[in-house]
């Protein structure tokens, strides 16, 4: 084996070794299947069903299949995207409310000098 091969292999080794405990799946070893499969954070999570209007979940398959990441991540990232922009959206309301006084004021100081 070559050094940087075994040195990957050291590395994961040692990875595994102090890693916390990791949930196994049994319900599939139990259906007969041959290994049981890793179970994720993620997976564990609360779950939330949202009904999605069919062309907006073909829209959603379409993205992930070109993304090539799960309909869920798609999800999830939009979700992200929305809400930050949604953040973005108040501050920038909020710049230009403050910058409109700031206008009108040297307008009317402006005004007073003339």
């Amino acid at each position: 084996m070559n050094p940087i091969a075994q040195e990957a292999l050291e590395r994961s080794k040692t990875k595994v070794d102090s890693a916390e405990p990791v949930q196994l799946d049994q319900s599939k070893a139990q259906k007969g299947h041959r290994k049981a499969r890793r179970v994720s954070a993620s997976q564990q999570a609360d779950k939330f069903f949202a009904r999605l209007p069919d062309d907006l979940r073909t829209r959603l398959e379409a993205r992930s299949k070109s993304d090539e990441m799960s309909m869920n991540s798609v999800l999830v990232c939009a979700l992200k995207n929305y809400l930050g922009g949604r953040d973005e959206q108040s501050l920038i309301l909020e710049s230009l409310v403050l910058l409109k006084k700031q206008l009108q004021n040297s307008v009317s100081d402006a005004s007073k000098v003339s």
